[in-house]
């Protein structure tokens, strides 16, 4: 009877120190989720905003595909045959 109780306080004692374990490595991998680097972001007042060259640089950079004065995202074209199969087909 002595061997069971150990043998049973033996394998509750491992699965405390498995919870344990998983949860000091979980919050660990949260807090690094949700921590950022303060040079990453630079500190900017919550009432900043752009000046008018500025403001027009940017619109002109959504608006126009073709605008190169500042950055752009390199997404590749839609495969539009891809999707053609959800166009609803046109009267016969």
């Amino acid at each position: 009877m002595p061997r069971r109780k150990l043998f049973i306080y033996a394998q509750v004692a491992v699965l405390v120190l498995i919870t344990l374990a998983l949860y000091i490595q979980g919050d660990a991998a949260t807090a690094a989720i949700w921590r950022s680097r303060d040079d990453e972001f630079p500190d900017v007042p919550a009432n900043a905003s752009l000046s008018g060259t500025e403001l027009k640089a940017y619109v002109n950079a959504i608006l126009d595909p073709n605008d190169t004065a500042l950055p752009r995202l390199e997404c590749p074209r839609a495969d539009m045959k891809r999707y053609e199969y959800l166009q609803v087909p046109g009267p016969a």
